[in-house]
């Protein structure tokens, strides 16, 4: 799973200065577990999340059946790395 800091302040002021003052994200690895039946609280967690798109046409198509879900256990992290934005940044 790809964590990515989605400020447009970090984004502007990076792309300005040519360089990130702080990782631009996170790449965190794991394992997903078997698909199961999700619980009505997690599908009024899930709706509530996604409620502001119900207008739009991919709602009905991506969102609107969420019956299965995975429990998905993270091992591990690091941060993403832009070689020439990066350098230096955790040295």
């Amino acid at each position: 799973m790809l964590l990515v800091n989605s400020s447009r302040w970090l984004w502007a002021t990076s792309l300005y200065r040519g360089r990130f003052a702080n990782p631009p994200g996170l790449r965190s690895m794991g394992v997903a577990g078997e698909r199961r039946l999700a619980t009505e609280q997690e599908k009024a967690a899930y709706k509530a999340r996604v409620r502001r798109f119900r207008r739009l046409k991919g709602y009905a198509l991506i969102w609107n059946d969420l019956n299965q879900v995975r429990d998905i256990q993270l091992q591990s992290f690091e941060p993403i790395v832009y070689p020439t934005m990066t350098d230096g940044l955790w040295t």
